[in-house]
């Protein structure tokens, strides 16, 4: 199916698309077995996409281990959100309406949560969590991040 691709680190499903993403792309289907594959602005590295019911959110970081996120209501079109949010972000997903992403910001652990996917709220995580980061699995390094991901998982 992706043919000598990049490896897509991340899958959501919502309004009947599906859109696998990360790195330097993402493909979009409507049945999982015919994709399209749409590139994202040079300089952002995606590493995760959700679908909090009503619009997925793209996540991961610009050059400057900044976040950035796109968001789109249909996986076609996709926004850059000017989220303000000063870490480079590794995962996200989505619970009750509500996207939970997880980020590294001055070697703090960080989880910011947003409802519409514009405005983000931060909480640091466990102070016994000093790093969090992109290791094969695309999960954060402590133990209180793992946590954290398994119930937002099983909120879903």
């Amino acid at each position: 199916m992706f043919g000598g691709e990049q490896l897509h680190i991340s899958i959501a499903f919502g309004n009947g698309i599906f859109v696998v993403m990360g790195g330097g792309s993402f493909l979009i289907s409507p049945d999982a077995r015919h994709w399209s594959k749409n590139s994202i602005p040079e300089g952002f590295s995606l590493h995760g996409v959700a679908f909090n019911g009503r619009v997925f959110a793209a996540i991961g970081a610009d050059g400057f281990d900044k976040a950035v996120i796109f968001t789109s209501s249909d996986g076609l079109t996709w926004n850059k959100v000017l989220s303000g949010i000063p870490a480079s972000l590794v995962s996200v997903t989505s619970g009750q309406g509500t996207f939970a992403a997880l980020g590294n910001e001055n070697g703090r652990g960080m989880v910011y949560t947003s409802v519409e996917s514009r405005q983000w709220i931060p909480s640091s995580l466990d102070p016994s969590c000093t790093s969090c980061f992109v290791e094969g699995t695309n999960a954060c390094s402590c133990p209180t991040t793992l946590l954290l991901m398994l119930i937002w998982q099983t909120v879903k």
